[in-house]
């Protein structure tokens, strides 16, 4: 499914932080999601994932909204609420630093494969959205081409990547992480 931007949206998005969107995933995708079990950067072990987070449709929004032409895949999680970084921005929560845009895709209930595309610098309430259900959800963050990993405390997964092979202050690879063109 494509995704077309009206000015309008984007506007919306730069000057509130935030916007949502219905449909960006089918229902059966969310269905086989549910079937995903819970975790962070799931893109390099479940193809259904990678093939969202990695794929040109999710690509090319993310990359309209924020008026990029190259975008880093900076993390995915399944989750359920209430999120880690509730009441912080997920720039102050995330180790992977240069974030540009998230977007939280619920993948249950009457709102199932709607989600929110947010800016990380917006401090997360929840009551910005809709998608009133304790979950599952997708979250995609997307990050600048230039992007780096750094020692975040508040992270459950600050250390996910030196698994990977990553040092604290290393900037992310295209093997680690790939680039969206």
């Amino acid at each position: 499914m494509r995704f077309s931007l009206l000015a309008t949206q984007k506007n919306f998005f730069h000057t509130k932080g935030y916007i949502q969107f219905e449909r960006l995933l089918s229902s059966k995708v969310c269905a086989s999601l549910r079937g995903v079990k819970p975790g962070r950067d799931l893109f390099r072990s479940s193809d259904t994932v990678r093939k969202i987070v990695v794929g040109r449709n999710m690509g090319d929004l993310a990359r309209n909204l924020v008026d990029c032409k190259e975008l880093r895949v900076g993390f995915d999680e399944i989750a359920c609420a209430p999120f880690w970084f509730e009441g912080k921005t997920l720039a102050q929560c995330t180790s992977v630093r240069g974030l540009k845009v998230a977007f939280l895709i619920a993948l249950d209930g009457d709102l199932s494969g709607s989600g929110i595309a947010f800016s990380p610098e917006l401090a997360w309430h929840g009551q910005e959205t809709e998608l009133a259900c304790p979950g599952p959800f997708l979250l995609i963050a997307y990050a600048t081409p230039a992007a780096n990993y750094v020692l975040e405390p508040n992270d459950p997964h600050t250390h996910a990547l030196k698994h990977l092979g990553l040092v604290y202050g290393e900037p992310l690879s295209e093997k680690t992480h790939p680039l969206l063109r």
